[in-house]
């Protein structure tokens, strides 16, 4: 399993509603970590990471490797059993971190729901004036206003990904974690987003097809 800072957000679009919010977090970290499943004896064991605010880190490697494991312990899913989850060099819990996450699953279509893309970006949260106007700029952001209307799951993969997405945007969550094996963003959408993900996708590491977890 293999670490990777994959660049900072662009700094011409610094300004941006997108990376005023993608950017507000604080440093995470993991030492030691160790979390194994009872079944199989496989997962992760005395793994130690640094994810900086503001950037993507690319945690790549073969299937198996513990990448999704990894993933699920930084955003609260799984307990860890051992060695610790930090944010800013202080414990974070295990409710602190399901709180300030968002978790993008590699198959988009178990987290898909409402009937319109529109709807979908702010499924879950009380609507107003600010969250509107954060939605169509979600929906710009990833190239998919034209496709407010449609519904979520008549979309193609790569537009369904771009979905989840600007949903975990709208979400206001601090940390983001995808999972996937292509990113599936248009050259449009990756040019507003964090300038590492188009660098990473012409990078060795993807040319061999080997899986990733993006942690934003």
């Amino acid at each position: 399993m293999r670490f990777r800072p994959a660049g900072a957000f662009s700094r011409s679009n610094a300004s941006s509603p997108w990376n005023a919010t993608l950017t507000k977090g604080s440093d995470w970290s993991v030492r030691d970590l160790i979390y194994e499943y009872p079944s199989t004896k496989r997962g992760v064991r005395g793994v130690s990471a640094h994810f900086a605010s503001g950037a993507v880190t690319v945690v790549s490697g073969v299937n198996g490797v513990g990448k999704t494991t990894l993933a699920r312990v930084l955003c609260g899913v799984l307990r860890e059993q051992g060695g610790r989850v930090l944010r800013s060099d202080e414990p974070i819990s295990r409710s602190d971190r399901r709180r300030s996450s968002y978790f993008v699953m590699q198959d988009a279509d178990y987290q898909l729901y409402a009937g319109s893309v529109a709807d979908e970006v702010v499924l879950g949260r009380g609507m107003d004036e600010a969250l509107e106007n954060r939605a169509w700029t979600a929906l710009d952001a990833f190239g998919l206003r034209d496709l407010a209307d449609r519904h979520p799951l008549s979309l193609s993969g790569g537009q369904k990904q771009r979905v989840t997405l600007a949903a975990a945007y709208c979400s206001m969550q601090i940390s983001w974690f995808s999972m996937s094996r292509r990113a599936g963003l248009t050259a449009e959408v990756r040019s507003r987003s964090p300038t590492g993900v188009g660098r990473w996708r012409n990078s060795k590491d993807h040319r061999h097809h080997h899986r990733m977890t993006s942690c934003l």
